[in-house]
């Protein structure tokens, strides 16, 4: 042991060292200072003798080691591998690092953030930031900028990121592009305009679902099915899984409208059905290219009319067939019976191009049966039907034939009833004066027959007395008649012969001297009412 520049050492009570005091050596053996109870030096340094050092100056240490857990180096940093535990931690550019926070215990006080300096608030340069429970914004917004991509100003959910919510400047969205659904679960939900003065759509739960235009509901589901205000356009193609319903018409609405122009008008008024084409154009009824047969039912199961696809149109009473039209015709099966009610007319024409062997038959309903025998055998076979074969009358272009007949000279070809105005025809210059009518005629085919009523005007002509202008020409000259009364003296013998071809001669028989008669003269029935009829063969 050596001391050097001792001043004045106190042993057991404490040694005082006026200067620097060096020891080198105080045990050779262990190299250690035994203090038995306090040393201090100086005023600032107190060395306890449980090993604290106290001391109230500046002290400079190289490197100080506390044990073999903490060491303070001379540049300031503090290691320590154990348990640190500190009242007041404090210090310009304090920088903890490697610090699990498996080794922070205990309770943390409050942290004022006016007492933290050096913290890095900067979260952007934090490429992973994480929160460990909620975040309260503290009544502030998150606000995001307008999205240009999916990698920018979007608020994502999920793992995959499916549901986005963004704004892309012009438009905003909510889009979902996972495989599930977008669930909005709400006891009501409804869309309103920006203002939120208008509704748009409202849903309600167990209740409707309501569409609007201007604020003004449209179209309303209800529990049978949904209510329609105001018209429906359709652009496409509807299809109805069960049916449509709509309610009895006014006449003017409450009806099916089909086309730009709404044509046509299915609906039901006062009682009534109505197909109505409202326009100029045909209403059509049909099917398709290939075609299928068209019914029209009274009720069900009862056929009214059926309409074939390239054949026949049949009509049906009470669902008996009556008419069925043919490639050349039309068959009736029944009474076919024209009424007149008015002024009505029946005709039956043939306007084909082989319009002239035409023609409507009138047949019986019986038949022709014979007996016939197979040949080497002998037996005899019953009765074979032949055919219809007694016909009454037919119809064709020559006009009407009975009973068979097809002879064009056997036709009956023209019937006509009509008047004439009988005038002079003896060129006598005489006044005929018609009472009544004058004249009337029948016309059955060829054959004439006229009726007259004339008065003679007063004349001394001596012509041969003759009345003209007859309906039809007669074929030749052997048409007679008869005079039914007169009111000349001498009645009894004046008859009428047809002596040219549209004239009629009065005679006296009674005063003639051959068969033939004499001839009246003017005169002779001058002033004189005749009444007649004559009777005679049209030339065509």
């Amino acid at each position: 042991m050596s001391l050097t520049r001792i001043g004045s050492i106190g042993i057991n009570t404490g040694i005082a060292f006026a200067g620097v005091t060096t020891i080198v050596t105080l045990n050779t053996a262990n190299d250690a200072l035994s203090i038995g109870a306090t040393v201090n030096v100086g005023s600032g340094i107190t060395l306890g003798a449980s090993g604290d050092i106290f001391a109230t100056g500046v002290s400079t240490v190289t490197t100080l080691k506390v044990g073999s857990g903490v060491t303070v180096s001379s540049d300031g940093d503090i290691f320590a591998t154990g348990v640190t535990t500190a009242t007041t931690f404090s210090g310009s550019g304090a920088n903890l690092t490697n610090l699990p926070a498996a080794n922070l215990t205990g309770t943390l006080p409050a942290i004022s953030g006016a007492n933290l300096t050096g913290i890095d608030t900067d979260l952007v340069s934090d490429t992973s930031p994480q929160l460990g429970g909620n975040l309260d914004v503290n009544t502030k917004n998150i606000v995001f900028g307008d999205s240009a991509s999916s990698s920018d100003d979007r608020l994502q959910f999920g793992a995959s990121q499916d549901l986005e919510i963004y704004h892309n400047g012009s438009a905003s969205y909510i889009k979902d592009s996972g495989t599930g659904y977008l669930l909005v679960l709400a006891s009501g939900f409804a869309v309103q305009n920006a203002a939120g003065s208008e509704t748009i759509m409202s849903m309600v739960e167990d209740g409707a679902v309501d569409l609007y235009y201007n604020d003004s509901k449209k179209f309303e589901t209800t529990g049978g099915g949904g209510t329609l205000t105001g018209d429906f356009t359709v652009t496409g193609n509807v299809y109805v899984g069960n049916h449509i319903t709509i309610q009895d018409s006014d006449g003017a609405s409450d009806m099916l409208k089909i086309g730009a122009g709404e044509d046509l008008r299915i609906y039901h008024y006062n009682n009534n059905s109505y197909i109505r084409q409202h326009s100029d154009l045909p209403l059509i009824i049909g099917g398709t290219s290939t075609g299928q047969s068209l019914y029209l039912q009274p009720k069900d199961g009862e056929n009214s009319a059926i309409f074939k696809p390239n054949g026949a149109v049949e009509l049906y009473h009470d669902n008996v067939k009556r008419l069925e039209t043919e490639s050349n015709g039309a068959t009736l099966t029944g009474r076919l019976r024209v009424q007149n009610s008015g002024n009505v007319s029946f005709t039956l024409s043939d306007t084909s191009s082989n319009a002239v062997s035409g023609f409507v038959e009138a047949k019986t309903a019986g038949r022709m049966e014979y007996n016939c025998y197979k040949s080497g055998v002998g037996t005899k076979y019953p009765h074979v039907f032949v055919g219809y074969t007694e016909e009454y009358a037919r119809i064709d272009t020559n006009g009407i034939k009975f009973n068979g007949d097809t002879a064009a000279a056997n036709a009956l070809d023209d019937y006509e009833e009509g008047s004439w105005t009988p005038n002079d025809a003896s060129g006598g210059g005489v006044t005929i004066t018609s009472n009544g009518t004058g004249g009337t005629y029948t016309r059955i085919g060829r054959l004439v027959h006229v009726q007259y009523n004339i008065t003679y005007g007063s004349t001394s002509s001596s012509n041969s007395a003759a009345i003209g202008n007859l309906p039809f020409s007669q074929d030749v000259q052997y048409g007679t008649g008869i005079v039914g009364w007169t009111t000349r003296d001498n009645p009894a013998g004046i008859a009428a012969h047809i002596g040219s071809s549209t004239q009629i001669y009065f005679m006296d028989n009674t005063s003639a001297s051959s068969n033939s008669g004499k001839h009246l003269e003017n005169q002779e029935l001058s002033g004189v009412q005749i009444i007649g009829n004559a009777t005679y063969y049209a030339a065509s």
